[in-house]
């Protein structure tokens, strides 16, 4: 219902199924693991967020968050899917783009803006699902 209605006030509205979700296709997440998006990142370098000295809970890696590498090594991650909205962006889009994102999605939009700051120009998130973050490995709030 919005994406008519934000047409019809002049704007290019666009909604995507993110591969794994609705009508797109549903790969074997062990076969898509080699497409990964965590294959063309540093993901050490995350842990840029969090202070050198932050206390550590549990078996966490390197970060006092949570492990950025999906747990089983699936294909099915907000790095890949981010990559997807990157490439839906310069292939349909064409210039930036404001991504209004629900759900699962707002990770996967504020991932992609994160990472491809040239084609965000901003994210709306509602209703966000967490799912994928590993609440256990997280820091309790102080």
């Amino acid at each position: 219902k919005n994406t008519q209605e934000l047409a019809k006030e002049g704007f290019r509205v666009f909604a995507i199924d993110l591969i794994g979700y609705g009508y797109s296709d549903k790969p074997d997440p062990q076969e898509l693991a080699k497409f990964s998006g965590e294959n063309q990142r540093d993901l050490d370098s995350y842990a840029r967020f969090a202070p050198p000295d932050a206390k550590r809970y549990g078996e966490v890696g390197e970060t006092p968050f949570t492990d950025m590498a999906h747990p089983i090594g699936s294909g099915y991650n907000f790095f890949t899917w981010a990559d997807q909205t990157k490439a839906f962006i310069d292939e349909v889009v064409g210039e930036k783009a404001f991504m209004i994102c629900n759900s699962i999605g707002s990770c996967v939009g504020l991932q992609c803006a994160v990472d491809f700051k040239d084609s965000a120009l901003g994210v709306q998130i509602l209703d966000p699902s967490l799912r994928l973050l590993n609440f256990k490995r997280q820091n309790p709030i102080q």
